[in-house]
């Protein structure tokens, strides 16, 4: 399905009786709108890959924010963004050519940012990360109102929700750091917390801390970047200064990570689409001067949309001057494609094996002993050794 003009997406978002819920206060709302004029405007398909992949973003985060009967955003719009975000799946799909069950993986690996070395020798090699569960991640997602921060009291065992503040952070960090023997674990900038933006465009801040130094460190004691998601793929992470629900500051500042400016461009939008003022918000990414973040999204090529001084877009040509080159490389769906292609090809191998292989007298074509006398055999020689892994292990 094609999708919408801004015309008939507003048609199909404005409800007959609006009072005290207009939709020019949905800040989401806003951004989706630029989007399908930019993408509209736009005839370059890497660019265009892009702007579907914001769109696929920016719905999914208001669908989100309805299901969980957040304010901001009314639930009765529902049925036309969610038909929206599956117009921008299919056309994604589409301008892509990843099928649309492997779009979740092209879009971590296009936009999101894996662990590097350090991270992985900490969490695998030495395996200090406490890699938390799925209900101790949601405590400490932060929910936007107005611009504004909010956090649930997780330090005090509460889940009601209060102006989110990094002094929060530091209050519910120190007596899980000395629990793990390390009370003097000061990894995290003074005044900031750590925090991670999920590849749904969620932001989490919690406790950060290494675990005790040396022989005392216990496995699995450490709390880093990595810990809400299992060292799987972020938006972003670094530190993040925030008092009484506004935020001040943030950065890259992520050992386990490094995200880079390309990253922390993702993660300045996603707040202004929730409303945070860029003019206030100081932004410290890595290879870039500390700068406020309208100033920062005009170095990275970026312009304010007419709708709301808080959204921002490419500037016009931005596709012919490398950035619509970038993340959606034809390079990167080749690559995403191809790895499909070998899964179902080892699919298929294993498949055969099974049918040619077995014992004759479990009805095998030719036993294992022919399989190098068998033409359909050979030509899929190569995942002979990961089959013999796969039946070793009784899969």
């Amino acid at each position: 399905m094609p999708i919408p003009s801004k015309a008939d997406f507003q048609r199909a978002t404005n409800l007959k009786v609006a009072i005290t819920d207009k939709r020019t206060t949905d800040t989401i709302l806003n951004r989706i709108d630029a989007l399908i004029d930019a993408f509209h405007a736009e005839r370059a398909e890497p660019a265009q890959a892009i702007l579907l992949a914001k769109l696929y973003y920016a719905t999914d985060a208001w669908l989100k924010k309805a299901d969980r009967g957040e304010s901001g955003v009314n639930a009765r719009r529902k049925p036309a963004v969610y038909e929206l975000f599956v117009q921008a799946v299919q056309e994604l799909s589409r301008v892509t050519g990843v099928p649309v069950n492997l779009l979740p993986n092209w879009l971590a690996e296009t936009f999101g940012k894996s662990m590097v070395e350090h991270g992985a020798e900490l969490d695998i090699r030495d395996n200090l990360a406490d890699y938390l569960s799925e209900m101790d991640v949601r405590k400490f997602r932060i929910s936007f109102r107005g611009g504004l921060a909010y956090q649930q009291r997780w330090w005090t065992n509460r889940t009601d929700w209060v102006l989110a503040s990094s002094a929060n952070v530091a209050t519910g960090t120190a007596p899980l750091a000395a629990a793990q023997g390390n009370p003097d674990a000061n990894v995290i900038t003074a005044g900031f917390s750590g925090y991670v933006m999920s590849q749904g465009g969620d932001l989490y801040t919690g406790p950060h801390f290494a675990p005790a130094v040396a022989k005392d460190r216990k496995q699995n004691s450490g709390r880093y970047h990595s810990s809400y998601f299992g060292g799987e793929a972020v938006l972003s992470a670094g530190e993040i200064k925030i008092e009484r629900g506004r935020i001040v500051e943030i950065n890259t500042s992520s050992g386990h990570y490094q995200p880079t400016a390309a990253h922390m461009r993702t993660a300045i939008e996603t707040l202004a689409m929730h409303g945070v003022a860029l003019d206030t918000l100081w932004v410290a990414a890595f290879g870039r001067p500390r700068m406020l973040g309208s100033a920062f999204v005009a170095l990275e090529g970026l312009e304010a949309t007419p709708v709301d001084r808080g959204l921002f877009l490419p500037r016009p040509g931005w596709a012919a001057s490398g950035h619509g080159d970038m993340p959606a490389s034809r390079a990167r769906v080749t690559a995403t494609l191809s790895a499909h292609k070998t899964v179902q090809d080892r699919q298929a191998a294993f498949a055969l094996f099974r049918l040619h292989c077995a014992p004759k007298s479990n009805g095998g074509t030719h036993g294992p002993a022919g399989r190098l006398k068998c033409p359909q055999c050979k030509e899929v020689e190569k995942f002979w050794g990961d089959y013999v892994a796969h039946v070793g292990k009784g899969a």
